[in-house]
C-alpha cells in the first residue's frame, strides 16, 4: 500500500466499501452472495472456462452481478457483470415477446398462416412446396411444432448452419441470407404435419423475424430495438458480427472447438475458429443472434411480467405464452416448450427456463415462481452434445442448489443504484445500424457493395432529418462527406453522400477499398452507431430499378434518353440500361467526362443482347446500350453478368411485340 494511506482509518474505510466491487481472484461486480460465488468459481475451474457472468434478481430486485475469469484470455481482460456475450437461442425468447407485442396490436394472430406473410419468398425454380407449409400457423413457429424435425431421429438437416449447401443450390454468394434460407426451405418437405409433434427448430424463428419485418415495416432489429427494449429501460442489445473484426465494444472473446471453413466469401481467412465465420451470426437474427449483458437480460425478464412494475405483456399474453401447447409430447408431460421458454407448473405458479448454445457461448436463464430469475452466460461450449447437455443441466441444478444455501438475501436493488435503467426514450433514440444487411447495394438491395458505387445503409436514427446534397455542398466538383452532422466511414474511409434520413442514408463507397468483410460507421453530430460488417467486392452488378403493380422492373431508355413506350423495348430497339457495380470507379467526383467501361454480357428472356457501349457517365452510375434481341412480347427476365458475378434474378424488362412470325 502506498506510504500515505499506512495505517489511515480513512483507507480502512475505502477499502471496506471499495472492495467488493474491485477484481479479487478473477471475480469483478457487486458484493458476492457465497453459494453463488462457490459455484460459478467451481463451474469455471471444473471445466476450464476462460470466463462467465451472473446476475441473481429477486422480486425485480438486482441482488448480484459478476464477472468471472477472462473475458478476453489473450488480451488479459477479465469477465465482468456487464461484459456483452452472444446469447444463442436465449435469442427465442426476445423474438417471442415481439410476437406477443405485436398480436397485442392487432397486427398478427396467433392462428394466423406464417407463410401467406411472405409470398415473395418462394420456393426455388425447379423444387415442389409442400401442402402442408400453407397450414403453419404463428404459434406452430413458437412453439417448435412447425413441422421441421432438425434432429437425427428426423431429417437431421438445421438450415441455419447449412449456408454452402443452400448457397449452393440457390446459385448466390454466401453466407446464405434469412430471406434465401426461407426459399430453399419452401421447397423441401415437412417431417410431419404441422402441430403434431414438438421438434426444436431453429429455422421456425427465422421465420418468425421476417414476418416481424413484413407487419412492421422495419427490420427485426430495428423494431426490437426500440420498441420492444427501449421500452424496458435496454439500450446496449443488439444484433452481433460474425467475424472477429466486428466484436462490439465489451463482447468477450469466444473459446472455439477447432477451426473450420469460412463462410464469408472474400474474408482473408478461408479456415476460421468456428465462433468467426463457421457460421452467420447476423443471418440467425430472431433465434439465436443477439448479443446482451445478463444484467440487461435479466431486465429484460423482469420487464416481460411486470417483476419491476408494470408488465410489458398483458396477462392474457403471458397465458397464451406459458399455455400447453397440442403437440402430443406434451400430452401427459410435466413440462412443455412455451413459447420461446420452457414451463413447468409448481406449487404457487410457473418455473421458466431456456438454454442457449453454439460454439463458444453457453447461456442459461431461469425464472422461478417464488420471484428468482437466475442468468448465466459462458464464453466457452462444450466440444459434444453430451457435454452440451451435461453443462447445461450442471447450471441449472448449481443455481437452485446456490439458492437453497442462501440463508440471508441482501436488501439491495443494484437496478436502482450501479445499473440503472437507460430513459426509454433515450434507448429509442440511439442511432444504429442493423447489423443484418443494413449495408446494401444501391441498385440490388442484396449484399455486395464496390469501390466507387452506390450504396444504401439502413438502421434507426441515422439522421436529424431527412435531406440530399444541394450545389451548396459541393466543393471543387467533389461530393459531400457530411451532411448535417451526419458522414459515414467505411474501412475508416470518409463516403460520399447523396442523401441522409433517420431510417436511410445513400453513399458511394469510397475508392480504392480492398475486398472483404469491412467494417462500417455512420456517426451523428461525432456520436456512433458502432460499426457493422459489409461485404466489398470488386463486382455486384446491378441495374437500377422501378416497381410496378409488384414486379421489379429494370429502369431503361431509347438509347437517345427519351422514353421507352407504354408497351416496353421492341425487339431490334437500341435501349439504355442505368446500372451500378459492374467494377470499381473513382469516387466522389460530381462530373466528369464520360468514361469507357468493361462492357458486361446482358441477356434478356435468357437471349444474350448485342452490347453496344458502356460507359461511367457520372458518381458511381453507368449507362449500358444494348439491343434487344427478337423475343415474345411480355416481361422478360434481364440479368448483368460482369466478370462472372450476375445481378440478382427477379428484375424485368418489358418487351412490346411479338417474336417475328409469330
Amino acid at each position: 500500500m502506498p506510504a500515505p494511506f499506512r495505517h489511515s482509518s480513512l483507507a480502512v474505510t475505502l477499502l471496506m466499501v471499495l472492495l467488493p466491487f474491485s477484481s479479487v481472484f478473477g471475480q469483478t461486480g457487486t458484493p458476492p452472495i457465497p453459494p453463488f460465488d462457490d459455484f460459478m468459481n467451481g463451474l469455471l475451474t471444473k471445466h476450464k472456462i476462460p470466463g462467465g457472468s451472473l446476475a441473481v434478481v429477486k422480486d425485480g430486485r438486482l441482488l448480484m452481478a459478476r464477472g468471472y475469469g477472462m473475458a478476453d484470455p489473450a488480451n488479459k481482460l477479465q469477465a465482468q457483470p456487464d461484459s456483452r456475450y452472444r446469447i444463442a437461442s436465449l435469442s427465442k425468447f426476445i423474438t417471442a415477446v415481439t410476437v406477443l407485442h405485436l398480436v397485442e396490436q392487432g397486427k398478427l394472430t396467433l392462428d394466423q398462416k406464417a407463410f401467406a406473410l411472405l409470398p415473395d419468398l418462394t420456393a426455388p425454380f425447379g423444387t415442389q412446396e409442400d401442402d402442408r407449409l400453407s397450414s403453419i400457423t404463428i404459434a406452430n413457429l413458437l412453439t417448435h411444432t412447425g413441422g421441421w424435425d432438425d434432429s437425427s431421429a428426423g431429417s437431421g438437416f438445421d438450415p441455419m448452419f447449412a449456408s454452402p449447401t443452400i448457397t449452393a443450390a440457390l446459385g448466390v454468394s454466401g453466407p446464405a441470407s434469412s430471406e434465401n434460407t426461407i426459399r430453399y426451405m419452401r421447397g423441401q418437405k415437412l417431417d410431419f404435419d404441422p402441430g403434431l409433434y414438438y421438434r426444436y427448430s431453429n429455422f421456425g424463428y427465422n421465420v418468425l423475424g421476417r414476418i416481424i419485418e413484413r407487419v412492421t415495416g422495419m427490420s427485426y432489429e430495428q423494431y426490437v430495438r426500440t420498441q420492444v427494449l427501449a421500452p424496458m429501460g435496454i439500450a446496449g442489445t443488439r444484433i452481433g458480427n460474425s467475424l472477429a473484426s466486428g466484436r462490439l465494444p465489451g463482447e468477450v472473446a469466444y473459446s472455439p472447438n477447432g477451426i473450420t471453413d469460412n463462410v464469408f466469401p472474400e474474408d482473408a481467412d478461408q479456415q476460421v475458429p468456428w465462433p468467426y465465420g463457421g457460421w452467420c451470426v447476423e443471418c440467425q437474427d430472431a433465434h439465436g443472434g443477439w448479443v446482451t449483458t445478463v444484467i440487461d437480460y435479466a431486465r429484460f425478464m423482469t420487464a416481460v411480467e411486470g417483476r419491476r412494475g408494470s408488465s410489458f405483456l398483458t396477462p392474457d399474453s403471458i397465458a397464451a405464452m406459458t399455455a400447453r401447447p397440442g403437440a402430443r409430447d406434451w400430452d401427459n408431460a410435466s413440462a412443455w416448450y412455451g413459447f420461446g421458454i420452457m414451463v413447468r407448473p409448481v406449487t404457487g405458479g410457473q418455473n421458466w427456463w431456456h438454454s442457449g448454445s453454439t460454439d463458444g457461448t453457453t447461456t442459461y436463464q431461469i425464472r422461478s415462481s417464488n420471484g428468482f430469475n437466475w442468468i448465466v452466460f459462458l464464453n466457452w461450449r462444450p466440444a459434444t452434445n453430451d457435454g452440451i447437455n451435461a453443462i447445461q443441466n450442471e447450471i441449472d441444478s448449481g443455481l437452485w442448489n446456490a439458492s437453497s444455501k442462501v440463508t440471508s438475501w441482501p436488501d439491495v436493488d443494484y437496478f436502482a443504484t450501479s445499473y440503472p435503467d437507460v430513459d426509454p426514450a433515450q434507448a429509442a433514440a440511439q442511432p444504429f445500424i442493423s447489423a443484418r444487411d443494413g449495408v446494401l447495394n444501391s441498385a440490388t438491395l442484396d449484399r455486395g457493395v464496390v469501390s466507387g458505387s452506390w450504396g444504401l445503409i439502413r438502421g434507426s436514427n441515422l439522421a436529424p432529418g431527412t435531406r440530399g446534397w444541394t450545389p451548396e455542398d459541393i466543393s471543387r466538383n467533389r461530393m459531400p462527406t457530411s451532411l448535417d452532422g451526419v458522414s459515414v466511414l467505411v474501412n475508416g474511409e470518409p463516403a460520399y453522400l447523396f442523401s441522409v434520413s433517420p431510417a436511410e442514408i445513400a453513399f458511394q463507397a469510397p475508392q480504392d477499398l480492398p475486398s472483404g468483410w469491412l467494417p462500417v460507421e455512420v456517426k451523428i453530430n461525432d456520436v456512433s452507431t458502432g460499426m457493422v460488417l459489409a461485404h466489398i467486392t470488386r463486382n455486384a452488378p446491378g441495374l437500377f430499378t422501378y416497381q410496378e403493380n409488384g414486379v421489379t422492373y429494370a429502369s431503361a431508355s431509347q438509347d437517345d434518353g427519351s422514353e421507352l413506350t407504354d408497351g416496353g423495348a421492341t425487339p431490334g430497339q437500341v435501349i439504355s440500361l442505368f446500372a451500378t457495380g459492374l467494377e470499381p470507379t473513382r469516387a466522389g467526383i460530381v462530373a466528369s467526362m464520360a468514361q469507357q467501361a468493361q462492357m458486361p454480357v446482358v441477356t434478356i428472356g435468357g437471349i444474350n443482347a448485342k452490347v453496344r457501349t458502356t460507359a461511367l457517365v457520372g458518381p458511381g452510375v453507368f449507362v449500358i446500350t444494348a439491343v434487344v434481341p427478337d423475343m415474345p412480347s411480355g416481361d422478360q427476365a434481364i440479368v448483368l453478368t460482369s466478370n462472372g458475378v450476375d445481378s440478382p434474378f427477379g428484375v424485368f424488362l418489358k418487351v412490346a411485340s411479338s417474336q417475328s412470325g409469330n
